[in-house]
């Protein structure tokens, strides 16, 4: 079987450290070696919006996960918020 996993897209990048995909790690870790596996992360892409649709292309997975995760960057030195106040 295929297997795509792919991290979620967090948005344009605004300085912040990249958080490794860490769920994504552990399921890639239980499906390596057992079936055909590719890991993405849209983070890292040059042009993610255009990357993923010709990464499912070319691999034509049979199963794509995706990870997500909070929206907060974890990153403490440069707080926002995403509530009115």
């Amino acid at each position: 079987m295929k297997i795509l996993l792919c991290q979620s897209y967090l948005g344009v990048r605004s300085g912040e450290p990249l958080v490794f995909p860490l769920g994504l790690s552990y399921l890639a870790s239980q499906v390596k070696g057992k079936h055909e596996l590719l890991c993405w992360d849209p983070n890292v892409a040059e042009n993610p919006m255009k990357e993923l649709p010709r990464v499912i292309a070319q691999i034509k997975p049979d199963v794509v996960g995706v990870s997500l995760r909070n929206i907060d960057s974890v990153f403490s030195f440069n707080k926002r918020s995403y509530y009115a106040q």
